[in-house]
């Protein structure tokens, strides 16, 4: 089976350690400004997770990224707030999703 998503601890030393060399080494990267902001969330409280994604070599983000959350025979598309399980869409209000 496909590891679709991982999770990963991280502690505030790793959040600054990272947010610090991303600062200090300027990688060539259009994404390392959006990895800044969302360090700079993570460490302030404004968020309490990051999501990321990789792209390809010479890929477009947008064709890349998979904004699924599976578990099981559930997906949650958080970006399009559909539900589906076992590939047939779930309805739900708005405030159900909110919830889920």
């Amino acid at each position: 089976m496909k590891k679709n998503a991982s999770f990963i601890l991280m502690d505030s030393s790793l959040a600054k350690y990272l947010y610090n060399t991303l600062q200090d080494l300027h990688p060539k990267s259009r994404y390392a400004n959006e990895l800044l902001q969302g360090l700079a969330d993570l460490m302030e409280g404004e968020v309490a997770t990051l999501m990321l994604g990789m792209t390809g070599q010479g890929e477009h983000f947008v064709n890349v990224v998979d904004d699924g959350i599976y578990a099981g025979a559930l997906e949650i598309h958080p970006k399009s707030r559909k539900v589906l399980h076992s590939g047939i869409e779930v309805s739900l209000t708005p405030k159900e999703f909110d919830i889920l």
